[in-house]
């Protein structure tokens, strides 16, 4: 079985295999964490099937190697200094800011321990946004993939 057809049939199985199990058997899936579907184990395996896809079949098809490849590419330190600062303190403040001109500072809490004011971000922020859950999965394995096996994306 070729690399990037296995890449697709295992991310949907997954990913559609958890669907199923919240459609279908939704006390199973509560069962498993009740509360909201954003604190539910399974809402993450669903999240993170592509990139659980790219390490399985990487390790299977490429062994250590592959897996080191492939992880090198998380962390590119090609890049400066000032790019990581900006990403790492640029974005977080533009999202601050973007909410707090929204008026919806829901993910900042204040709280008033002996009196003093203390402002800490909710750990459970950063971890439910964005493509972290597929990014690996995508673009560092099966787009890859795809341009090794010589499928070209068509000119615009």
């Amino acid at each position: 079985m070729a690399p990037l057809v296995g890449y697709f049939v295992l991310v949907f199985t997954i990913t559609w295999g958890v669907g199923a199990v919240c459609l279908f058997a939704p006390k199973v899936a509560k069962s498993i964490a009740p509360g909201p579907a954003l604190t539910n184990p399974l809402f993450y395996v669903a999240v993170y099937a592509p990139t659980i896809a790219a390490l399985i079949l990487t390790a299977y098809f490429g062994g250590g190697i592959g897996l080191r490849k492939l992880l090198a590419r998380l962390i590119p330190w090609r890049a400066g200094l000032r790019w990581y600062l900006a990403i790492l303190v640029g974005f977080p403040l533009v999202g601050l800011l973007a909410a707090g001109w929204r008026g919806c500072l829901a993910p900042l809490r204040v709280m008033f321990p002996t009196g003093r004011t203390l402002l800490r971000i909710d750990p459970g922020t950063g971890d439910r946004s964005g493509p972290l859950g597929e990014e690996l999965g995508w673009r560092g394995f099966a787009l890859p993939e795809c341009w090794s096996a010589g499928h070209h994306l068509p000119q615009v």
